[in-house]
């Protein structure tokens, strides 16, 4: 063979190397038409001065991550296979980044916990928001993410738990807390929000603990934590005085009545957003206590309760009204519920409601924007469902659904009539 034919790629430090040709100008134009992470990931490999490039020009979308072992992925999915790479490149780069494991592979799920590790090391001054789910996270230093505000662990043991000095809100999901749990918080720390749903071992003292911590709370979730008493929160309007958000679920025990906890949800003065579980209780006192306290209710959320409509109808403040789907509602209760609570904008309730009263009740709700209605067996002829259509006016969102809803064939064609001039004025 003719030696003049052969060519010789030159070496990486030659200056003839096309990758030393390109200036960063070019390098980063190149890295900006990267949308996959593992093309990113792999060109910042490249060298060097692809790396350094890579940081300068990294992508805003690239600030929130998924690193899980699902198929759908809320956000810019990272597989676990690439994470330590892109971690220990622009770990400080990252805002955002949602860790979880669902499965039993155990060597699987230790690789997921080493990057929990890696997310301590290489993020813990960019990181803002962190959701971690079926890890490991005993050995988790949380006190390192520096500038975290968002915290949110579900299917998770613990045996301690250190906050970060920036965190505003704090969940804990289908979390188990170790026998001798310890609780550490600096006093420095001012959380807004906390949610604890189905933390089990949570002790009725180390709740406690934690709310004289955080007397600035504004919005606190607390639901199916089965070892805490109701008793607890005989002293929540003490210990959390300008909660404007409760969300409340605590099963009673026997004997036990609400009385404490209610007469301390009236001393709630800044309240305004009250979601309840009774499992079957009455919930009478509870109305009575926020309209005679004259309390700034706008949302209230009723669940598995029973309750007088005459006493719910005391609290005209209430702007959003939603009933749990275990709790169905007469259909003259829920034309009473729109016409007399005037500022009423969304509601949500479970009704067998005729056509007819949903109409009366449209014709009321001057000031919806919002109707859900979970119901059975309803037929809507043409008539009638043009003259929800004029109620309505684009201005109200009506959602009827989980039941056999029939409708007359006249009225799909009216629309898919619709549908077609639209379309045709659209081309």
């Amino acid at each position: 063979m003719d030696s003049s034919q052969i060519t010789i790629t030159p070496s990486r430090d030659s200056p003839k190397n096309i990758l030393n040709l390109l200036n960063d100008e070019c390098i980063q134009a190149i890295l900006r038409k990267l949308t996959n992470v593992g093309d990113f990931l792999s060109a910042a490999e490249t060298c060097t001065q692809f790396q350094e490039n890579a940081k300068q020009c990294y992508p805003p979308e690239f600030k929130e991550f998924s690193i899980d072992n699902e198929y759908i992925k809320w956000k810019h999915p990272l597989s676990i296979k690439c994470a330590p790479s892109f971690l220990r490149i622009f770990g400080h780069l990252i805002q955002s980044l949602e860790l979880k494991y669902n499965g039993v592979d155990q060597k699987e799920k230790e690789n997921y916990t080493k990057v929990l590790k890696m997310i301590e090391n290489h993020c813990g001054r960019s990181l803002i928001e962190l959701v971690v789910n079926g890890i490991d996270i005993s050995s988790t230093n949380f006190s390192k993410f520096h500038v975290l505000e968002k915290l949110n662990i579900s299917c998770c043991s613990m045996i301690a738990m250190e906050l970060p000095l920036k965190l505003k809100v704090l969940k804990l999901n289908y979390v188990k807390c170790e026998e001798k749990f310890e609780w550490h918080q600096n006093h420095a720390i001012h959380l807004e929000e906390a949610e604890f749903y189905n933390v089990d071992y949570l002790e009725d003292s180390t709740f406690i603990e934690f709310l004289k911590f955080n007397s600035q709370l504004q919005r606190l979730t607390i639901n199916h934590c089965d070892h805490l008493t109701p008793s607890v929160f005989e002293e929540i309007s003490n210990l959390v005085p300008d909660l404007i958000e409760l969300n409340i679920g605590i099963r009673p025990i026997f004997g036990y009545h609400y009385n404490g906890l209610v007469t301390q949800l009236g001393e709630l003065r800044q309240l305004k957003c009250l979601n309840f579980i009774a499992y079957n209780q009455s919930i009478t006192s509870l109305i009575n206590t926020l309209a005679w306290n004259n309390l700034p209710i706008e949302d209230l959320t009723i669940n598995d309760a029973r309750f007088e409509l005459e006493d719910l109808l005391k609290l005209k403040q209430l702007k959003r009204l939603e009933f749990s789907r275990c709790t169905t509602i007469s259909s003259d209760v829920f034309v009473k519920i729109v016409k007399n609570l005037p500022v009423l904008t969304k509601i949500q309730i479970k009704s067998n409601i005729s056509p007819h009263e949903l109409i009366k009740a449209l014709e009321y709700g001057k000031h919806l924007i919002e109707l859900k209605i979970f119901t059975f067996d309803m037929h809507i002829d043409l008539h009638t469902y043009e003259s929800i259509l004029m109620l309505i006016k684009g201005q109200l969102e009506l959602t009827v659904y989980d039941g056999t809803i029939d409708v007359d064939d006249d009225i799909l064609v009216k629309n898919i009539l619709s549908l077609f001039n639209w379309i045709h004025c659209v081309i």
